[in-house]
């Protein structure tokens, strides 16, 4: 067997994503060691063992966007990965309304869905009472889906000119709704929210109104952040006679309700991670670290939680700075840590510039953007979130294929332009 060797090239994106993984490196490394007398040994672990996982985790994450952008460029064309995506809609929603009829209707729908759990990884029928989880373990789940599935879909009915096709995939979106709706997840909702505002506003083509509501989601998140920390959560509960299909709970009041344990681990580790950046705003405290400071930040009313309990009592080791990607990056390194990212960001800035020649690729990519710069404050992070990772990786592929030098592609499939050349 011959193995064919292929190179990469150079790649201004990848080269920065790689900086910024050496960086984390280095600098969790070094906090380890200044950390490590003052903090001493905690659940058995020290400061080296608790950090060294974030830096495998971040290490996969830098190998997946190299393999991604390999397999891109080099094994399959775009024009596959979108075919393979609207395709496990058609999956994606069978599930969806199967968990939904299974649970509301029961009989056979229930015995089919039983079956499945038996051969897949789907959460068991009688877990499913809070709502439809997809493939995910919580309502919250269903969120992840706006990542990579939804802009997709809504690219190609953007840039779509077959009528016919073009009405496929808004009854692919409108079947996506009622489920949505139905989840009673705070997170659902509000990316639903998002996801409409920054559709409407990539139709206009309007580059002043995007960019104010890039501004605007990222700094709500902020603000919402800047809530969990500074939040007193041990105050008498004001929520505890909403209904939760409330509106105005979903989308405030289920956030400091401190008697729904569904939101209280992940609002946990925001919590830590924001306190942790109102004391060490400068250096942070170093990736994985965060674990160290979690029983002393975490409010006593989070404690009814079975899954905060267990990690207060040192059951399951030192916890990491947990999912939510800008308090965790924040807190571990600080406005230092922003010098470093910053590159990063500008690079993808120049995606947005050809705005005049808009295409597939950059309406998907700005419509992900901004849902992930506010969900990336309270709940989607990009460690082990593989559907992120291919999201960051296809302003990358574009590059590669010099998308920005194209002429205006009012008159050819935008797909093909990003089929391999010869």
């Amino acid at each position: 067997m011959t193995i064919k060797k292929v190179s990469i090239g150079y790649n201004p994106f990848l080269e920065k994503w790689k900086r910024l993984y050496k960086f984390q490196i280095i600098y969790s490394l070094l906090m380890a060691t200044i950390l490590y007398i003052p903090l001493g040994i905690l659940h058995g672990e020290d400061t080296f063992r608790a950090s060294i996982g974030s830096m495998l985790f971040w290490l996969i994450v830098l190998l997946h966007i190299y393999y991604n952008y390999y397999g891109l460029t080099q094994l399959i064309t775009i024009h596959t990965m979108l075919k393979t995506i609207t395709y496990s809609s058609f999956v994606i929603l069978f599930i969806g309304y199967l968990q939904y009829t299974a649970v509301k209707v029961g009989g056979p729908f229930g015995s089919i869905y039983t079956v499945l759990t038996s051969i897949f990884a789907l959460l068991p029928i009688d877990k499913l009472n809070r709502g439809v989880v997809f493939f995910g373990s919580e309502p919250a789940s269903a969120s992840t889906l706006f990542a990579l599935t939804i802009p997709v879909l809504l690219g190609r009915i953007i840039q779509q000119k077959n009528k016919k096709e073009q009405k496929w995939y808004i009854l692919l979106i409108l079947l996506f709704i009622p489920l949505f709706i139905s989840s009673g997840s705070a997170s659902v909702w509000i990316t639903l929210l998002l996801t409409i505002c920054a559709t409407f506003i990539v139709l206009t083509k309007n580059l002043k109104a995007y960019k104010f509501l890039l501004g605007i989601t990222f700094s709500i998140g902020f603000i919402i952040a800047i809530g969990y920390g500074i939040g007193n959560f041990n105050k008498k509960n004001t929520n505890e006679n909403k209904e939760e299909t409330n509106i105005e709970y979903l989308l405030l009041g289920k956030i400091q309700d401190t008697n729904n344990l569904s939101t209280m681990m992940r609002s946990s580790t925001i919590i830590n991670n924001m306190k942790i950046l109102g004391n060490y705003p400068i250096t942070g405290v170093g990736d994985g670290i965060q674990g160290y400071f979690y029983n002393k930040n975490i409010p006593n009313s989070f404690l009814i939680s079975p899954e905060v309990s267990k990690i207060y009592k040192g059951e399951v080791g030192i916890i990491d700075s947990g999912g939510a990607y800008f308090p965790a990056f924040f807190s571990s390194y600080g406005i230092i840590g922003l010098f470093f990212l910053l590159p990063l960001i500008r690079q993808y800035f120049y995606f947005f510039k050809r705005w005049e020649r808009i295409n597939l690729l950059n309406i998907i990519f700005m419509i992900f953007i901004i849902i992930f710069v506010a969900s990336a404050w309270f709940s989607m992070g990009i460690r082990q979130n593989y559907m992120v990772i291919v999201m960051f990786t296809l302003p990358i592929v574009a590059l590669r294929y010099d998308l920005y030098s194209q002429k205006h592609l009012s008159k050819q499939s935008p797909i093909s332009l990003i089929k391999k050349r010869k």
